[in-house]
């Protein structure tokens, strides 16, 4: 652990303790420093997730500016770049620059302008993700609304031939009432007819059935 650190949780230890002598050791405050304490034992031994909670459980019950370094610091060694940078600002923004906490400032105001860049690179990257996934999902409605387009289309064209179809058959001689009723008119004409004739030349051939008629028959039948 660095001087500055050590010497600023010095700082941090001796803000819970005297509090706590002059309220006789109010639960919140005594609890405070046992998180703040457990936590700086897990970020000396590297475990920095745990650290960090401890110090944001620790401040939460006391409101101590100074805490908010050892947020930012357990933040920034677990790479959660956006809380760290939003806690290092906090920091020095509610902690003045004095004696105490100047070497910190500096320290902090380094992680900051170190910070904003890593941040903004993260998000930067990330709008790219986001904007590579939208294209993907943007490619593929696209790619849904040319098939059913598509599809549509060979729908409107298979009607399209139907109804052609259908037309052209509508419009051929063969499937009008009025050709079918000639034929008919036709064939009844071409059958009707010559047996008439037949019929008639037979009738006007026929010697008529009266006596007279006969003899003729007779007589002509033996030449």
């Amino acid at each position: 652990m660095s001087r500055p650190l050590v010497a600023f949780l010095a700082v941090v230890c001796l803000s819970f303790a005297a509090p706590a002598r002059a309220q006789d050791a109010a639960p919140d405050e005594t609890e405070g420093r046992a998180l703040f304490q457990a936590g700086t034992v897990a970020y000396e031994a590297g475990r920095y997730e745990a650290a960090l909670s401890r110090y944001q459980e620790a401040y939460a019950l006391t409101h101590r500016p100074v805490i908010l370094w050892s947020i930012a610091l357990a933040a920034d060694r677990a790479r959660q770049d956006a809380l760290a940078l939003e806690t290092y600002r906090r920091f020095l923004a509610e902690n003045p620059d004095d004696p105490t906490t100047h070497d910190i400032r500096v320290r902090a105001l380094a992680r900051v302008d170190v910070l904003e860049a890593q941040v903004a690179e993260a998000r930067a990257a990330a709008a790219r993700v986001e904007q590579a996934h939208q294209a993907e999902l943007d490619a593929e409605a696209a790619r849904e609304r040319a098939e059913l387009e598509a599809q549509t289309a060979r729908e409107d064209a298979e009607l399209a031939r139907t109804q052609a179809r259908d037309a052209a058959d509508s419009s051929r001689v063969t499937n009008k009432w009025w050709f079918w009723t000639a034929i008919s008119v036709g064939v009844v004409s071409a059958v009707v007819i010559p047996v008439a004739v037949v019929h008639g030349r037979q009738s006007t051939s026929r010697f008529p059935d009266t006596d007279h008629g006969s003899v003729i028959f007779a007589v002509s039948g033996r030449f």
